[in-house]
């Protein structure tokens, strides 16, 4: 059986109770307070008090004004990224201290590297000084010729003697002397090399060099036998550094004395010598040319076909010599060594072409023995003496192949 339930009737539409029977204090729960940072999607959602000091901004900082102690401008730069990206994920402060020693360290970083290339530069410019050229042009000194002086070597002039520096291979500076006065080397030349593009090695600068100055020594010193034995020659190039950085294509050529310092220069051209000197040593200079390619063989058995060119280059030199020899006009103390040369020339001519004609390495060793005892080395001196040129004795000359057994191959008819 079922029983109806009905609530009590003073529940059911009942006023509530005064204030004084009520349960709780009248005052609102403590957790109503206003809350102090905005809800869920309104503005500023999510933010937090800012924290404290970013430890890695005030290395930074710190790095940054000491930089440039021990490269601590790269610890500066580190910490300052790192704080730069911490200081938003971790709401820390010091944003500007990570920026002042994020600028100061790439500051200090751009100046050491700087300074590293520049340090780098000027070494290489020193060490240039061996084997290369020069910082500069070589022509761009405005004191004339032979001013004493400590002149850089960028800045010599052909002339110029100099005092032995320290280190020749490194000398950035030479002590310029009047060649009258004790010296250790003179200048013969300053030149350039004419290639452009890009550096194309060492080794064919080097050549390259070596060919320019060798030309620039035969205008310099014109009478060759002038030069003593004890003088080498010595050349600056450039190098990559200098080719690529300032367009540098420079080049000094330089006498050095290999046995203590000497007096007088070296110098031999138009300006100290006579027309009858200048005559000679032109009409002569074929032969020597030809001379200097002899090949680099002991005797004729070795190759026949290239001391057959080799006769053959003499033998036209000997023919161009002799002619220049008789066209040219001499003073009565020259004249008859001239002719007398001139005719020893023609009968060596006559030797060495049949040394040119020939296949037989026999013959063409016999025919350049009979040149050589020609006795034109002889003659030439004699010529050389009368005109008031250097001279030395046939001694002094290089043998010719079959002279002695096992000697080396050599020019025939030395002139000097």
């Amino acid at each position: 059986m079922l029983k109806a339930f009905a609530p009590p009737a003073q529940t059911i539409g009942a006023t509530p109770p005064p204030p004084s029977q009520q349960p709780y204090p009248a005052q609102p729960y403590p957790y109503a307070q206003p809350y102090p940072y905005p809800y869920p999607g309104q503005p500023g959602w999510g933010a937090q008090p800012p924290g404290g000091w970013s430890g890695y901004a005030i290395t930074s900082l710190v790095l940054g004004v000491f930089g440039i102690a021990c490269c601590l401008w790269v610890g500066a730069i580190a910490f300052g990224i790192s704080a730069l990206r911490t200081i938003p994920q971790r709401n820390e402060r010091g944003r500007w201290m990570a920026v002042t020693g994020l600028v100061l360290g790439c500051l200090w970083g751009v100046g050491v590297i700087t300074g590293a290339t520049v340090a780098a530069l000027h070494r290489a410019e020193e060490d240039r000084a061996s084997t290369s050229g020069l910082p500069a042009p070589a022509w761009s000194r405005s004191a004339a010729p032979g001013t004493p002086g400590t002149v850089s070597v960028d800045n010599v002039h052909a002339g110029d003697c100099f005092t032995r520096p320290k280190n020749l291979d490194r000398a950035t500076e030479l002590a310029v002397v009047p060649c009258s006065a004790a010296h250790y080397g003179e200048v013969f030349a300053t030149t350039r090399i004419v290639a452009g593009g890009d550096y194309p090695g060492e080794q064919k600068v080097a050549d390259e060099a070596e060919k320019l100055c060798t030309a620039s020594r035969e205008q310099y010193t014109m009478d060759i036998l002038a030069v003593p034995d004890d003088v080498d020659v010595y050349y600056y190039y450039p190098q990559k550094s200098g080719w690529t950085l300032a367009d540098d294509r420079g080049v000094v050529c330089l006498y050095t004395s290999s046995h203590g310092d000497r007096t007088g220069s070296l110098r031999r051209d138009a300006g100290n010598l006579t027309a009858e000197q200048i005559a000679y040593l032109k009409a002569v200079r074929p032969f020597n040319t030809a001379e200097d390619s002899v090949p680099d063989l002991d005797e004729p058995a070795d190759d026949p076909a290239a001391f057959r060119a080799w006769a053959g280059r003499l033998a036209e030199a000997a023919d161009a010599e002799a002619s220049a020899l008789a066209a040219g006009t001499w003073g009565s103390g020259a004249a008859k060594p001239v002719a007398d040369l001139t005719a020893a020339v023609r009968a060596e001519g006559v030797h060495l072409r049949a040394a040119a004609g020939s296949s037989d390495p026999d013959v063409i060793e016999r025919e350049l023995v009979a040149a050589r005892l020609g006795a034109v080395s002889a003659k030439a001196m004699a010529a050389r003496s009368a005109l008031g040129l250097a001279t030395r004795s046939d001694s002094d000359g290089p043998e010719a192949p079959g002279t002695a057994p096992g000697a080396a191959a050599a020019p025939v008819g030395y002139r000097g």
